[in-house]
């Protein structure tokens, strides 16, 4: 049992160490707060898409009930959100594109991943950019924790 442990020690200070490439922050809103994660994002056919890693993660069940999100291309909070509609895909074909765009983009990191995550259990999200109106309504960020993917 020892061994289980020392492996996934081994595996996560890797992942630390790892250059994780680009990691976006998504805003999602419940119970009256915003939430912030720290996320990989890909671009699949000139469209933009996260990926929960199942169906249950707390950030996809907010998103769900609030499709209408925010995302800053910075983990920086002082950096401008943009408003997006957030829309989960059961399309098996679009998550294979996403899950290959992943391994594609994020190499050694995506491969570590997939170790503790069945890639076909994972969910797609299509961020589609809401109307620049929407862009003036910035949630306030202090006002919520930070939340796991």
């Amino acid at each position: 049992m020892q061994g289980v442990g020392l492996v996934a020690a081994v595996f996560v200070l890797g992942a630390l160490l790892l250059d994780e490439g680009e990691v976006v922050t998504l805003i999602t809103h419940g119970e009256g707060r915003s939430y912030t994660t720290q996320l990989w994002i890909v671009r699949v056919e000139g469209q933009q898409y996260l990926r929960a890693g199942s169906s249950r993660v707390r950030w996809l069940r907010r998103l769900r009930a609030n499709p209408d999100v925010w995302l800053r291309a910075s983990p920086a909070r002082s950096e401008q959100a943009r408003a997006y509609r957030a829309r989960p895909i059961a399309d098996e074909g679009v998550r294979e594109r996403v899950n290959r765009a992943m391994l594609l983009k994020y190499g050694l990191a995506d491969r570590l991943w997939g170790l503790f995550s069945s890639r076909r259990k994972s969910v797609s999200i299509l961020l589609e950019l809401a109307p620049v109106e929407a862009w003036s309504a910035a949630p306030g960020l202090a006002d919520g924790p930070g939340d796991s993917p």
